[in-house]
């Protein structure tokens, strides 16, 4: 299982981060799909606060909506079969100034949990417990991939062997 995680804060100067809901929340849609399955999140830096959604069928595009608020971290939990190819493709588009961004944006980061066949795919307490637990870990360097680590842009949507994603702009 991997976590990708993007610091809304990286976005700040075109985003207007609020605090909160009521103080400018930054309203996001996203398309999506991950070879073999994920969960999608958001929270701080310690910790997963919101269940945005899952799915394990890759070949299908899921869309949601969901709030931002400022100093939150948009969290990808990822699991793959180990078999064949894996991949990450999204689009992020900020509602209020219509920007958008993708998954090969160098400014995701990735972290290796090693635990294989298990991933918080839901919003139950033990999931977003697990999530916090993960989050500690990576932040602190002590799993398998040391921490947090730069990811790996593969091909453009429409690449082989999954074809183009519908939904999900060819620059993702």
């Amino acid at each position: 299982m991997k976590f990708s995680k993007l610091f809304s804060g990286l976005f700040a100067g075109a985003l207007l981060l609020g605090a909160t809901l009521q103080a400018n929340a930054v309203p996001f849609t996203v398309n999506i799909t991950v070879d073999n399955s994920y969960a999608l999140y958001t929270g701080t830096e310690t910790q997963g606060l919101t269940f945005v959604g899952s799915d394990s069928d890759w070949p299908t595009t899921e869309t949601y909506n969901f709030d931002l608020p400022a100093s939150n971290f948009i969290y990808v939990v990822t699991q793959s079969d180990l078999a064949v190819a894996q991949g990450f493709l999204a689009q992020f588009t900020n509602l209020t100034t219509n920007e958008r961004f993708y998954s090969n944006d160098p400014q995701w980061q990735v972290t290796a949990t090693g635990r294989y066949g298990f991933a918080p795919y839901s919003g139950s307490a033990a999931d977003f417990a697990e999530l916090t637990q993960q989050l500690a870990l990576a932040n602190a360097g002590n799993n398998p991939s040391g921490g947090w680590v730069n990811t790996t842009a593969g091909d453009a949507n429409g690449a082989s062997p999954w074809g183009a994603r519908p939904d999900i702009d060819a620059d993702a």
